[in-house]
Formats: structure tokens, sequence, C-alpha cells
């Protein structure tokens, strides 16, 4: 399994994170560019960058660690 640290995902036109890979991608305390998280059909409150399926993305931060 793949492993993302500490990013912000801000900003992105389609998508994120993408994953189109069978093995699924931890990404776990990031920020999305939103209090509410990621946009994802997992996430309806979500308004943040999208990501696509395949990504684990709770919990993520709530706050820009890199300003």
């Amino acid at each position: 399994m793949l492993t993302l640290n500490s990013n912000s995902f801000i900003g992105n036109t389609l998508f994120g994170l993408y994953n189109n890979t069978p093995a699924a991608i931890n990404a776990t305390s990031h920020y999305w560019g939103s209090l509410r998280g990621p946009t994802h059909s997992s996430n309806p409150s979500g308004s943040g960058d999208k990501v696509s399926d395949g990504v684990n993305f709770t919990p993520w931060r709530i706050f820009n660690p890199n300003p």
C-alpha cells in the first residue's frame, strides 16, 4: 500500500488524488481544501478536492499544514 504524508490538495481541476491501480492508497491526515474533507461519494458533505475510489482519506486535516 502506498502511503502519502502531510500534503495539501487544493484547487485541482479534476482530482486532488486519483488511483487507477488495484492497490489502495493511504492518504489520511491530508488537507483537501475544505474543513469537510474531499469530495467523494462516501463523504456526502465533502467539498474539497475530489478523490477517486481506492483512496483511504479518513481522517483528514481541517487546516492546511503547508500554508
